[in-house]
C-alpha cells in the first residue's frame, strides 16, 4: 500500500486531528485497559487535557506483566508502536509510555524500534513522514524480523494491529486508503482464523463508508477484543 505525501495531506483534517488528540489520551494505557477504555471512550475530553503529561500519566504496564504468548506480544507491539507514532505526530512526544512499551515488546520479538523521523515544522509533511515510518522505516524491518524469528502468524497480527491504527489517520468515507487497510484486516483475520465477530465490524464500517467516528469506535473495539481473545489462548 503506497502512501504519498499528497494523499496524507488530503486525509489530515482539523476534525480528525482533534479526534486523534482525544483518542490518544483515552488509549495511552493500551489494549490491556479494557474496562477503562470501555467506560471512557464516549466521554468527551477537553482539548486542554491533550498534552504529554496527561498522555503519560496513565497507568504503565511493567515488563513483568507483559503478555507471555508471542502472538499477544506481536499484536500489542503493532498497537503500541502505531499509537506512539500518532502521539508523536500530534504533539511531538518522542518518548511516550506507548513508545517505551513498544521498544520493550520489540525486544521480546527480537526486533528493534527505530527513532521517529525528525519534525520539519510542516504539519502535512510531518504526518506523511509518520505514515511512511509506520509502513516502511519501522514496519518493514520489524515484519521481516518477526517473520524470520517467529513465523507468518505473528507477522500478520503485528501488521493487522499496526495498520488498524493507521486507518484512523488515513480514513475518509469511500477512499482507497481505508479500503486497502480494511482489506488487510479482512485478509489477515481470515488467514489467522480469528473469529469474524472480532474484526468484521471494522471491515463492514469501512466498506459502507461510515463516518470517521464509527470507524474509530469499531477499530478500538477490535483492538480490545482481539487482545482479550489472544490472552485466552496464551
Amino acid at each position: 500500500m503506497e502512501i504519498t505525501l499528497q494523499r496524507v495531506r488530503q486525509r489530515i483534517s482539523a476534525n480528525q486531528l482533534l479526534a486523534f488528540a482525544l483518542i490518544l489520551v483515552i488509549s495511552a494505557s493500551g489494549c490491556g485497559a479494557a474496562e477503562s477504555r470501555t467506560s471512557s471512550a464516549h466521554e468527551p475530553a477537553p482539548p486542554a487535557s491533550v498534552n504529554t503529561s496527561a498522555a503519560n500519566s496513565t497507568s504503565a504496564t511493567s515488563p513483568t506483566s507483559l503478555p507471555a504468548d508471542g502472538k499477544a506480544i506481536a499484536w500489542e507491539l503493532g498497537n503500541k508502536l502505531s499509537l506512539a507514532a500518532l502521539l508523536y505526530d500530534m504533539n511531538g512526544t518522542a518518548n511516550s509510555d506507548s513508545f517505551i512499551k513498544a521498544k520493550t515488546l520489540a525486544t521480546e520479538m527480537d526486533a528493534q524500534v527505530p527513532p521517529f523521523p525528525a519534525k520539519s515544522g510542516n504539519k502535512a509533511r510531518d504526518s506523511a513522514a509518520i505514515a511512511s515510518y509506520l509502513l516502511n522505516e519501522a514496519g518493514k524491518p520489524i515484519i521481516q524480523k518477526i517473520k524470520e524469528k517467529h513465523g507468518s502468524e505473528h507477522t500478520q497480527l503485528f501488521e493487522m494491529a499496526l495498520k488498524s491504527n493507521l486507518l484512523l489517520m488515513l480514513y475518509g468515507p469511500g477512499d482507497e486508503e481505508g479500503k486497502a487497510i480494511s482489506n488487510v484486516i479482512k485478509r489477515n483475520g481470515t488467514r489467522l482464523n480469528l473469529p469474524e465477530n472480532l474484526w468484521q465490524p471494522v471491515v463492514d464500517k469501512v466498506e459502507a463508508g461510515a463516518p470517521f467516528a464509527e470507524v474509530k469506535d469499531a477499530v478500538f473495539k477490535m483492538q480490545q477484543d482481539v487482545s482479550q481473545y489472544l490472552a485466552t489462548k496464551a
